[in-house]
């Protein structure tokens, strides 16, 4: 009987560090779309200086979940995880159960842009947590000793979530949950895209004609308009046409291809600042970060494909690198 329940107990400390790893990995996927969180939630409770660096507070946190879920899921040093999960859990409850008061017109980001919770659903999930830690962790005394082998398979599970960090501070993020994701129509009713030119002059998506490249520029004061110019004479003469999409007043426009649009619109359509987005007749077909733009030739190679064909192979290529990562990183966690 004591066996079982202690297995019992190690099975909920393990459930409990699958859901908070997968939270702090899809945040981590997607640092841009997480730092938009972390500015919501620094305006809501008045804590306006952090939305400066929201970026690294939302890569921090997001590593803070995922290592603290490894340590849960592979039983190192049992106290201090169950300390430090405890603490996180009770905060995290205090957070939404403020949210759930007051109900703001933001998300709860808990899973970040891949699951969206209202704020009574991600209290009664942190509820819910917190009653499984009871049965996991007290009393302190009882929580037994952790295997040696996993004092080698969490360092493991450790550095290849580093490693993933580090990859999607580079890249777009590998399944995209925007309303701008590959396969998304620029239709006005599904994902409106409205844009303005250097002569104040409206337009939409549904003007989107053909094949086109557009650069999305949210920072404005941190990107090279050599380089952004350069690509896009390159794509032009593939047979694109480009665009390049500014958060600033259309006045401000310093590119000859350029439209002034929404910050957050323009975060949406591609996470990297002076990332590329390819569009095909309002279709989202694919997207590339600013560390990995497209050259002359493969953009020339794009072309020649169907587009829809290279929309779905792309997607697929990405989805299967996510479940080939969580297959391997939980294989490392619970198999060895």
């Amino acid at each position: 009987m004591s066996n079982i329940y202690n297995a019992s107990r190690r099975a909920s400390a393990t459930l409990i560090g699958i859901i908070i790893y997968m939270a702090g990995f899809f945040k981590l996927m997607d640092p841009v779309g997480t730092s938009l969180i972390v500015e919501d939630y620094s305006k809501f409770f008045g804590v306006d200086f952090v939305a400066w660096i929201a970026k690294p507070v939302a890569v921090t946190l997001s590593l803070f979940e995922t290592l603290l879920g490894a340590a849960l899921i592979t039983g190192v040093w049992r106290r201090i995880t169950a300390f430090v999960s405890g603490v996180t859990l009770a905060v995290f409850t205090v957070i939404t159960a403020i949210l759930a008061i007051k109900n703001p017109n933001m998300d709860c980001g808990c899973f970040g842009q891949a699951i969206h919770l209202t704020h009574i659903q991600s209290l009664i999930k942190n509820g819910i947590l917190l009653v499984l830690w009871c049965y996991a962790f007290l009393p302190f005394k009882e929580l037994g000793q952790s295997k040696k082998i996993k004092f080698v398979t969490f360092p493991i599970a450790a550095i290849s979530s580093v490693a993933f960090a580090v990859y999607s501070l580079l890249a777009v993020p590998l399944m995209d949950f925007t309303a701008y994701n590959p396969g998304a129509e620029l239709q006005a009713e599904d994902a409106p895209l409205t844009l303005c030119n250097r002569q104040r002059e409206y337009c939409d998506s549904c003007s989107f004609k053909g094949p086109i490249m557009a650069v999305s520029i949210y920072d404005t004061d941190n990107y090279d308009l050599v380089e952004v110019t350069s690509f896009l004479e390159q794509a032009q003469l593939a047979g694109f046409q480009p665009m390049v999409l500014m958060s600033c007043a259309p006045d401000e426009l310093d590119s000859p291809f350029g439209f002034s649009a929404d910050r957050r619109t323009i975060m949406s359509l591609n996470r990297s600042n002076a990332g590329a987005t390819y569009i095909y007749n309002q279709q989202v077909i694919r997207k590339w970060s600013s560390h990995r733009l497209p050259h002359k030739d493969q953009m020339e190679q794009l072309l020649a494909r169907n587009a829809t064909e290279e929309m779905l192979e792309h997607s697929v290529k990405n989805r299967l690198k996510v479940q080939g990562f969580l297959l391997y990183v939980f294989a490392v966690m619970l198999l060895l």
